[in-house]
């Protein structure tokens, strides 16, 4: 969703009930899996750049924690559906 909800005077995106930081990382991490879905190839690093978390390490521990799964292991997942359709 862009652009994304206005704070309220609490600090919070009424809209969607959390904080702008918060909404943009989750934002980010949607579209990093989106990234990794449609093109299993692109090296992870190149995905976590592409989605604004630049630092390996931070974007492969901010996937971990919202997906469950690193973003490596996601991405071979996402190969094989690609190879077997």
């Amino acid at each position: 969703m862009w652009p994304p909800p206005s704070p309220s005077p609490s600090g919070t995106c009424s809209d969607v009930g959390s904080t702008p930081a918060t909404w943009l990382r989750e934002a980010r991490l949607e579209r990093a899996r989106q990234l990794l879905d449609d093109d299993p190839a692109r090296p992870v690093q190149e995905v976590g750049v592409a989605v604004g978390i630049p630092r390996a390490s931070h974007f492969s521990r901010l996937f971990r924690a919202r997906y469950t799964v690193a973003p490596r292991a996601y991405r071979a997942v996402a190969a094989r559906r690609h190879h077997d359709e």
